[in-house]
């Protein structure tokens, strides 16, 4: 499979816009090309939660930002909100962890995920997707552990 090129600022994010990636591709811009061991750790967690996302059939995408979406090599944690299908209007109750911050922390566990849900094609997202598409410089380093 060839890897998905995504070009980058002088900051180490990606130039602004939208860019579609899956699971897979994703990885391969933003783990394997960045191979420490944070980045590994974090993706673990946050593809092992895709998946079961997507599993759900409320989930329809996915969007990351912050710099776990960037050439950070030690990200925090990983940014993203889940775009609930369109269709869905009633949640079952196991279904709500996609939908509610807290639900989902507990069920994950997690505290190097941030989450937020939104409904597909709401004004929400639209936000969420403008917020994440600002670059930002990074962080001064001085005192992190």
């Amino acid at each position: 499979m060839a890897k998905e090129k995504v070009a980058f600022d002088e900051a180490g994010y990606p130039v602004r816009g939208r860019h579609r990636l899956t699971l897979t591709a994703f990885r391969q811009v933003f783990v394997d090309a960045i191979p420490t061991r944070r980045r590994r750790e974090l993706w673990e967690k946050f593809e092992a939660m895709a998946r079961e996302a997507f599993a759900s059939g409320i989930v329809k995408s996915i969007l990351v930002g912050g710099s776990f979406a960037s050439q950070e090599p030690e990200p925090n944690d990983v940014d993203f909100v889940l775009i609930l299908k369109r269709d869905v209007q009633t949640l079952r109750p196991d279904e709500k962890v996609w939908a509610e911050r807290e639900r989902f922390r507990r069920r994950f566990d997690i505290l190097l995920l941030d989450m937020h849900a939104v409904r597909e094609g709401s004004e929400m997202e639209q936000h969420w997707m403008e917020f994440l598409s600002f670059t930002r410089p990074p962080a001064p380093k001085a005192g992190r552990c």
